[in-house]
């Protein structure tokens, strides 16, 4: 109700409060006699404007002065986010920056009126004390607005925003002008929350179009097999650079979206606005990370959620035609380790359909394992042939019974780098022994019997993973063709053990001394440059090493047979087994007729 002096409210009435009374303000013009067929026919535009929100505010502001006999409207739309009012649009002001006010909910007088939901009305806006923005205040004072009134906009239990009329001279205002402009406010109200309804409708509907057309264009850059040309559509269509990162092909790191050069990654710099996973079989197989500021739209967000649909589908393909390939490539490789004539036309034909030259060099790779059943040396498998390692070119794997057998053909340098990606991946959890054949181009059987020796070797002398070299082994290679360790461990003993045991007990360094003068031939001054000691010592300890082994060291036979079981030493150590190291060398001979 207005407070006592305003004068009594019509019923029935809105909810009205008078802030202030001043008893020197001029009445209010009188509302014309038409009004309410007036407001009848306002009624029937807004209905027909409420498609149009830019159309609809302009007319509500520019009919309500018309109705009131007011000099200025103007209305604010309240924006939940940020529960506060912006001025969206007014008729009659001159000041410029008049539409820039905004006032929070519960602030000025219209955020006390939405808030209480009650028109409020203003005869003296200077003298009247309240808690304005201070930007807000000066703007109506600048504008010359003495009097106001205002009624809040709401639709059910919602806000929609505030309906301001106001006078440039001091204006008492009626009972008839406060339920004119509650009336007119909720006409607003029902005709600004229908065109939202239409504005949310129509923006659903171009969304849904838009997206049948990116649709479209997806599947298009699908069909050709294309996931560049997928993710270029996405940025094109999104306006944002992408970058997408997958596990099933090569290259696993694409990005769409810069002006530049195709090489150059428009993703530096920004960050991430949001990612959607690419996923296959409920396995989340990649990701596709939106750049740039701002939140993504709705058509970006369905773009982006199909896009990532399609590029799983991509894929899925290429991982099936992956599987086939890699399948084809493991016959042929089985084929060749079966001997033959390894490059025959036909061969050579086939290897060149899989892209595989069989005339350059080649090493091939043999691993063991304790258990080819284990679940770590099926997991070791399964990464052999995946999508990162598979995809390489010149590279060929098989199951062959207890073993797998890579071909590394063309760059063979990455043999020993392969092995070692092999031993890191097993870890603690599994020993592996790798045999690695000379380089050599052709008779591919030739080299899977020597990769297949020293991984033989490896597993049976070493007792942590390791990488045996057949190249490397030099004269000593004849060892792997022997049917047991048993003598080569015998031979160390005999020749080396007790010389070793007195090397402990005595913290001498006679072993070394024996090492420096079989590999000086027995130069005295060459050996005493190498132990640090002077000529004289190395005297004496040769005759002391003498002694222990009960051996002339100037026989030949004799620096022979000491040699080759350093040489033994070295290779059993080479592979993780030390036949000194207990001072017994008493580790299990193992058979390697197998």
């Amino acid at each position: 109700m207005f407070e006592e002096g305003f004068g009594p409210l019509q019923e029935p009435g809105p909810p009205s409060l008078l802030l202030d009374d001043d008893s020197n303000a001029a009445p209010a013009v009188d509302l014309d006699p038409k009004v309410l067929s007036q407001m009848v026919e306002l009624s029937r535009e807004l209905q027909a404007e409420e498609i149009d929100l830019s159309r609809l505010l302009p007319l509500i502001a520019q009919q309500a002065p018309h109705l009131l006999r007011c000099d200025i409207a103007w209305i604010g739309l309240f924006h939940p986010e940020r529960q506060e009012i912006r001025i969206v649009t007014a008729h009659g002001t001159r000041v410029a920056d008049f539409e820039e006010m905004r006032v929070s909910f519960g602030e000025g007088i219209g955020g006390v009126a939405l808030r209480r939901g009650m028109t409020l009305v203003v005869s003296d806006y200077v003298r009247y004390e309240h808690t304005t923005p201070s930007f807000v205040r000066s703007t109506i004072e600048r504008e010359g607005i003495s009097s106001l009134m205002c009624a809040p906009m709401k639709h059910g239990d919602g806000f929609v925003g505030v309906l301001y009329v106001g006078n440039r001279r001091r204006t008492r205002f009626g009972a008839a002008h406060v339920s004119l402009l509650a009336m007119l406010a909720g006409q607003a109200s029902v005709a600004i929350r229908n065109g939202r309804l239409y504005q949310n409708l129509r923006e659903k509907t171009e969304t849904l179009e838009s997206t049948f057309e990116i649709n479209r264009r997806l599947h298009d850059a699908a069909a050709n097999d294309d996931l560049q040309g997928v993710l270029r559509e996405l940025a094109s269509v999104t306006g944002r650079p992408l970058k997408l990162e997958q596990d099933h092909v090569m290259p696993f790191t694409l990005v769409a979206g810069g002006d530049g050069d195709e090489d150059d990654d428009p993703t530096l710099g920004l960050e991430p606005a949001a990612l959607f996973p690419v996923v296959l079989a409920r396995r989340q197989v990649g990701r596709v990370v939106a750049y740039g500021p701002g939140e993504l739209s709705d058509l970006e967000n369905n773009a982006l959620n199909h896009g990532a649909s399609v590029i799983a589908l991509e894929l899925m393909k290429h991982h099936a035609a992956h599987q086939v390939e890699w399948e084809l490539r493991g016959e042929m490789l089985e084929d060749l380790l079966d001997g033959g004539t390894e490059l025959s036309d036909s061969r050579l034909a086939r290897a060149k359909r899989l892209g595989v030259d069989l005339t350059a060099p080649h090493q091939v790779l043999v691993v063991e394992a304790p258990s080819t059943e284990d679940a770590d040396f099926a997991r070791l498998k399964r990464r052999l042939t995946g999508p990162r390692f598979g995809q390489r070119s010149g590279v060929l794997v098989a199951h062959c019974g207890p073993h797998l057998v890579i071909a590394v053909i063309g760059d063979t340098v990455r043999s020993h780098a392969l092995a070692q990606m092999l031993i890191e991946e097993a870890g603690e959890t599994m020993t592996l022994s790798i045999g690695v054949s000379s380089c050599r181009t052709g008779r591919f059987a030739q080299s899977r019997r020597e990769a297949a020796a020293c991984a033989t070797f490896g597993a049976a002398a070493g007792r942590k993973s390791v990488v045996i070299d057949h190249a490397e082994l030099g004269p000593l290679r004849f060892m792997l063709d022997a049917s047991s360790t048993d003598s080569m461990r015998s031979l160390v003993e005999e020749c080396l053990a007790d010389l070793d045991r007195y090397d402990r007990e005595h913290a001498s360094q006679l072993l070394l001394t024996l090492r420096a003068y079989l590999e000086e031939d027995g130069h005295h001054r060459s050996i005493a440059t190498r132990c640090h000691v002077h000529p004289s010592t190395v005297k004496y300890r040769l005759s002391r090493i003498g002694q222990i082994l009960d051996r002339d060291l100037g026989d030949v036979a004799t620096r022979f047979q000491l040699s080759l079981a350093m040489q033994l030493l070295d290779l059993f150590r080479l592979v993780g087994s030390d036949l000194l190291a207990s001072g017994t060398g008493s580790a299990p001979a193992t058979d390697l007729s197998h």
